[in-house]
């Protein structure tokens, strides 16, 4: 697209057009926004009127109008996937830059009558304000920033400034093997550099490559020989084991040193992917190798806590869960366990005289004793009972923890970004309301999703269309290649007949001559002495008819008035020779002239509706008088 002069609220009409438009969408180098207002297939207009729409938008912008359907699968063949538009929606395609598009920063608008065109172009209007009053940063600026959430395509932060910033798995760490949550965790201060700032004006991509350590440098300054350290089995070979320390370090496991046992394949003691600890015996960073051992690991050895890739992250290997008791058995071991019942005093043996005082003890002791128990009892009771008491409040307080680690990591996500604010000098004040903002975008969301399900199903209905046309314009480009064949073939043989003609005579005088050349073309010569030529007359309407009766080649005419000529055409199969009659009907008798001479007629096409027929005379004399060339429904002859 030019641009010294307005160019938009260009209307899209062709393919070339659509081409152009595409281009521009395409350009990496543009900075310009592009529009396009899309008609329903069941409008000549569009719902929201282009001219109004330029008066909300910048200078720079440039705005398009497409109908739905051939063209604008034509611009959906040429863009990425999920960036077309369709159906009555507008579109506003941000500069893309040097990276692949994503379908959710370009927005699309939906409506489905003119009542919505208002709110619609308000809402267009609105974005580009966004865009435009948004704080930019330039490329390859390096700002601190915090991590604010991990999801599996990347970890969003907020930057210094208040800026929100993206970056893609892919831009955490050179490691592609890793989920973004064993690089960063919520909470965590990285710093990053800009790559650039979305269309929207919205967020920044950024990278966490350029500050990624060296992974060499990394296991030096916190691993050392003779330290024993988690790993996962990376692979096998002769000789031992691969054991992947750090991402991007795998340490050698020798079969000597997989079991005290002798061992001809690490494989028949290791599994790919097993998480095993070993000890470090030898680091060599200068040749990038390090020498493991497993039977150097006694039983019971605790591991060091596996790195991060970046300091304050998570750890690349993720913590084993110790498996939970089984609920029973928890119980059982949390539950106060009763105290033993005393033994039963032993009876005292009766004696033939009784003594007062051994009696009386013992009576005093068995009421002790009884009080004792009785008390035990109480205090188990009130035992089980704090106990479970202590067990509701464990719960209650289980719950609590949960809910204050979830505003503290939001509190520490502040605190953090606060820091580095003022570390970079940078303070500024966060603006908008991100719940307000939310909730425009949730009831946005609804909104679209309800057109979404229409304008799918209006895109199958035209998918469907869109196959039957194409099926119906591939039909008639084959129509169209084997007339233009014909046609060319029938040019030939026209200018082989006009080289063939004598130069000079009346026309028919040249049909005459055409005639006695098939003749002598398409017989041998015993067939020329079955079928002697006989000059034919022309009657007073052929010449007339064969310029006026249109579908059949001057050559099949004459080449079947060759046939009647001669006397050939009985006996020559398709032609179809009969008598001429009053009409269709068997009981009709065959048209005769004054002169004796009668009507006949023959097919000069075959399995067709409109099959053309030639008539003709056949004279008393046994000569042939050429009538007419006519369709088939026509009985007339002169």
């Amino acid at each position: 697209m030019a641009g010294d002069h307005d160019q938009r609220g260009v209307e899209v009409g062709s393919v070339q057009e659509v081409d152009r438009l595409a281009a521009d969408i395409l350009d990496a180098s543009r900075e310009h926004a592009v529009v396009c207002i899309t008609l329903p297939t069941w409008a000549s207009e569009p719902l929201i009127s282009a001219d109004e729409l330029r008066s909300v938008l910048p200078d720079d912008a440039r705005v398009y109008v497409m109908p739905t359907g051939d063209l604008s699968w034509e611009l959906t063949d040429r863009l990425p996937p999920r960036l077309d538009v369709y159906g009555g929606a507008t579109r506003v395609w941000w500069p893309f830059g040097a990276d692949a598009p994503d379908p959710a920063e370009h927005p699309l608008f939906f409506l489905h009558d003119r009542f919505q065109a208002d709110a619609v172009r308000d809402r267009i209007a609105a974005v580009f304000r966004e865009r435009s009053t948004a704080p930019r940063l330039e490329a390859d600026a390096e700002l601190a920033g915090v991590v604010t959430r991990i999801v599996s395509s990347g970890a969003e932060l907020t930057l210094t400034g208040g800026y929100d910033a993206f970056a893609h798995r892919s831009h955490l760490t050179q490691f592609g093997g890793l989920d973004p949550s064993e690089v960063v965790q919520v909470g965590q201060a990285v710093r990053v550099r800009v790559a650039e700032q979305d269309g929207g004006g919205r967020r920044v991509r950024v990278s966490l490559l350029p500050f990624e350590p060296d992974p060499w440098t990394r296991l030096l300054d916190q691993f050392g020989e003779g330290m024993v350290v988690e790993g996962v089995v990376d692979g096998f070979r002769n000789f031992g084991a691969f054991v992947e320390v750090y991402p991007g370090i795998t340490g050698l496991l020798p079969n000597k040193k997989v079991s005290r046992e002798w061992v001809s394949h690490a494989e028949d003691y290791l599994a790919l992917g097993e998480r095993i600890a070993v000890r470090i015996l030898r680091i060599a960073p200068d040749q990038k190798r390090l020498e493991l051992s497993l039977v150097d690991v006694p039983d019971g050895a605790v591991a060091e806590p596996p790195l991060s890739i970046y300091p304050g992250g998570p750890p690349w290997l993720a913590p084993v869960a110790e498996p939970e008791p089984e609920p029973e058995a928890a119980a059982a071991s949390a539950a106060p366990q009763p105290e033993p019942e005393p033994p039963e005093p032993e009876p005292i043996p009766p004696e033939s005289e009784p003594h007062s005082e051994p009696v009386v003890e013992g009576a005093a002791e068995a009421e002790a004793l009884e009080r004792a128990i009785h008390e035990g009892r109480e205090l188990q009771s009130q035992v089980g009972a704090l106990f479970t008491g202590a067990q509701r409040r464990i719960e209650t307080l289980r719950a609590e923890a949960h809910q204050l680690r979830k505003v503290l990591e939001r509190d520490l996500v502040e605190a953090r970004l606060r820091v580095l604010e003022f570390a970079d000098a940078e303070t500024q004040a966060v603006a908008g309301s991100a719940e307000a903002a939310l909730a425009d975008a949730r009831r946005e969301a609804d909104d679209l999703r309800e057109r979404l399900a229409g304008a799918e199903q209006d895109r199958r209905d035209l998918l469907e269309r869109l196959k039957a046309e194409r099926g119906r314009a591939t039909d008639a480009e084959r129509r169209a290649g084997r007339l233009s064949k014909e046609l060319a073939a029938e040019r030939g043989r026209a200018d082989r007949l006009e080289r063939e003609q004598p130069a000079g005579g009346s026309p028919e005088a040249r049909l005459l001559a055409e005639i006695r050349q098939a003749w002598e073309r398409t017989t041998t010569e015993d067939d020329r002495e079955r079928y002697p030529w006989r000059d034919p007359a022309v009657g007073p309407e052929l010449l007339d008819s064969l310029e006026r009766i249109q579908g059949v080649s001057r050559e099949r005419v004459v080449e079947v008035c060759a046939h009647v000529a001669s006397g050939r055409a009985a006996d020559i199969p398709g032609l179809d020779l009969h008598a001429l009659r009053s009409s269709e009907s068997g009981g009709t008798p065959q048209r005769e002239r004054a002169d004796g001479a009668k009507a006949w007629r023959c097919s000069l096409q075959a399995s067709t509706p409109a099959a053309r027929r030639l008539h003709f005379w056949r004279l008393p004399d046994g000569g042939v008088e050429l009538a007419k060339v006519v369709y088939h429904d026509d009985f007339s002859i002169r």
